[in-house]
């Protein structure tokens, strides 16, 4: 179902939420991971910890990712939320990858 863009920063905040990676950008110290989560969200945790405004990169990013309808606006979002989760572990994937190549940008 179509969203808005408001919409859809509230479900990449959701989930970034629900993955314990808001709690360690707010925080800047890195979270406690639970030991279902930590294979899959290691080393994210520590790298997000040290990321100034990493909630606005992330909310840039995956916005700038999905498709939106009309196409040259971001007025509503084609899927919805639904991709939003695989958005978030591609950027996350990005930061990790220039960061291990001394790159400071994505």
């Amino acid at each position: 179902m179509p969203l808005e863009g408001l919409h859809l920063i509230l479900c990449i905040e959701n989930e970034l939420r629900r993955s314990n990676l808001l709690d360690a950008a707010e925080s800047k110290v890195s979270a406690h991971v639970s030991t279902s989560n930590a294979k899959d969200l290691d080393p994210f945790h520590d790298l997000v910890s040290r990321t100034p405004d990493f909630l606005s990169l992330a909310i840039n990013f995956v916005l700038g990712e999905l498709d939106w309808d009309p196409s040259d606006s971001r007025l509503f979002s084609v899927s919805g939320c639904k991709r939003v989760h695989e958005k978030i572990h591609f950027f996350l994937e990005q930061m990790l990858d220039s960061e291990n190549y001394g790159r400071t940008e994505l």
